[in-house]
């Protein structure tokens, strides 16, 4: 909660439940098709699985009354608005007999009741010239707003200036100071009037404001589409904020997307993998489609008590990246309260596979490991261990009674050292030199000469780099926020690596520190170069060499 007061709803753990934005979007729902949503999820047992809050998210609010308080839309201005942009005939009002009423009806069995507002001009455009779709007036007094709302029972609010801002309003100081203010008043609204209301916020911009940020949890990326090039997006999006979640303040990757729609649908174990991964992050756990088309089997799955235990685990720690091998499969891990460690591992690969898990790149020599999603125990594992994987699908594991591994040490070397090659340049971010203009098809490059090496296994290296290209919007399939880029050692095709880089933030000044990869490094004496794959390459701040041997742990 933004305010920590005596009775916290949700305490400070990610929210789990419904929202009406894909599942009926803003076409002004009413209330009572709101509470038949909140019946299936009693009657199905997601309830029971903790899916407790109710979000309202658009398409309700007309304005403000005298005393502050939102105006839900009439029973005429819905009729209007549907003639208008809907096309479809409905003569109820959102809320017929107001909010308070409406969590009178809920609160009972057993819901916590929350609603989105989009209150204020717009900050992109919107599919409807009129109505309220574009916005409406900034409330004139919002801790008059949001005490009324809690003063009605509503537990969580969501509110999100703009739902796709594009990457010019976000990365552009001044335009994204625009944004960040709507949320620092809201914010500052809900602290000065001491309720106890998760806050939810949209994406921030990269303003100073931002340093400020208090919400309860933020968007790290466009809206998640029932499609696997969507989740691939976000959770290329959420890797460089992954280490900021902690109890009351979550990455929010989105709602969940289950069902069939327009957009497309998820596979069973993709639907799966994308839970999985958002249960690891702490991101909240809000569906948004129709309770109705979510299939049964899929309900069962949401419903996993390991997982959902994950999610909620009072320590608050996100996985965080620990490894990538392209094509082949990502590696994730972070600490829980018990001490234990959560493991979430993702298959890249075009099929099922068997896959090698090492316990070196989780920190750890020996470990016993449990697989969460089937509650087996597979006993003590030294150095390593094998897997199935199915295509697109993903692990969940948890490993205890851990050996720490010898830490690796390394030997950097910074752009001063290396030659960039044009139309590749250096430019400066702060004091440090950052070698830009990498251009696919060898057109550009930075290399490191004289790097140590010798022997025929694989050497672990490290990366420092920038990549804030943003995606355009939700749909952009070209921009999945990563970068593939190619490391050749000694100009020798025969040792070419592929390296898949993940966003470092929202600004060409965000660099990421220690990116782990694997090369083969067979001389004394190598050479090293790095150049863009198939499109422009990141930004490059320096490159690291694993020493061996490694430092044995304390």
């Amino acid at each position: 909660m933004v305010q920590r007061s005596i009775a916290e709803p949700n305490g400070i753990k990610p929210p789990m439940g419904w929202s009406s934005d894909w599942a009926i979007e803003c076409n002004a729902p009413r209330d009572e098709t709101i509470y038949g949503q909140a019946d299936r999820i009693d009657k199905n047992g997601l309830k029971t699985a903790g899916y407790t809050t109710i979000i309202f998210d658009c398409g309700w609010e007309r304005g403000y009354n005298s005393d502050g308080s939102p105006q839900t839309l009439t029973d005429r201005e819905i009729l209007e608005l549907n003639k208008r942009f809907i096309h479809k005939q409905t003569e109820k009002a959102s809320f017929p007999n107001g909010i308070g009423n409406f969590v009178g009806w809920i609160k009972p069995k057993g819901f916590n009741f929350g609603v989105g507002t989009w209150g204020g001009p717009q900050l992109c455009s919107r599919p409807f010239g009129g109505g309220p779709e574009a916005g409406l007036d900034i409330p004139w007094d919002l801790e008059a707003y949001v005490k009324s709302l809690a003063d009605q029972g509503v537990v969580y609010l969501m509110h999100r200036p703009c739902d796709m801002p594009s990457t010019e309003f976000l990365q552009n100081p001044d335009t994204a100071t625009k944004l960040d203010e709507r949320y620092i008043n809201m914010q500052n609204a809900l602290l000065n009037t001491r309720v106890s209301m998760f806050y939810a916020t949209g994406q921030w911009g990269a303003s100073a404001l931002a340093q400020q940020k208090l919400a309860n949890s933020w968007r790290v990326s466009d809206e998640q589409l029932p499609i696997w090039d969507s989740f691939v997006r976000s959770l290329n999006g959420v890797v460089a904020f992954a280490h900021y979640a902690r109890p009351g303040a979550f990455n929010d990757l989105g709602f969940l997307r289950l069902a069939r729609t327009d957009d497309g649908e998820l596979n069973f174990v993709e639907k799966r993998t994308m839970f999985t991964f958002w249960a690891a992050t702490k991101s909240p756990l809000i569906f948004s489609d129709k309770v109705q088309d979510v299939d049964k089997d899929t309900v069962e799955m949401i419903k996993n008590p390991n997982a959902i235990k994950v999610n909620q685990d009072e320590l608050g720690k996100s996985v965080t990246l620990r490894r990538r091998y392209p094509n082949e499969k990502d590696i994730w891990s972070g600490p829980l309260k018990d001490g234990g460690t959560v493991v979430f591992v993702v298959n890249w690969a075009q099929g099922d596979q068997r896959t090698t898990i090492k316990l070196d790149d989780l920190g750890f020599s020996a470990a016993r490991v449990e697989d969460l999603w089937v509650g087996q125990d597979l006993g003590i594992k030294e150095k390593s261990f094998e897997i199935d994987i199915a295509h697109r699908g993903s692990l969940l594991l948890k490993l205890t009674e851990t050996k720490e591994a010898p830490r690796k040490e390394f030997t950097r070397f910074t752009i001063d050292q290396a030659e960039v090659v044009a139309p590749a340049e250096i430019k400066m971010v702060g004091d440090q030199k950052v070698a830009r203009y990498i251009g696919p098809e060898g057109k550009g490059s930075v290399v490191w000469k004289d790097i140590p090496g010798g022997g025929t296994d694989e050497v672990t290296i490290a990366l420092d780099y920038i990549h804030a290209a943003l995606p355009e919007n939700n749909e952009d399939t070209g921009n999945l926020s990563f970068k593939r880029v190619l490391i050749t050692v000694n100009d020798d095709a025969n040792l070419q690596f592929q390296v898949h880089l993940p966003r470092t933030g929202m600004t060409w000044s965000d660099i990421y520190n220690g990116f782990l990869a694997s090369i083969k490094l067979p001389n004394k004496s190598n050479t090293v170069r790095i150049s863009g794959l198939d499109q422009w390459a990141p930004e490059f701040v320096a490159l690291s060499i694993v020493k061996t041997p490694a430092t044995p742990a304390t």
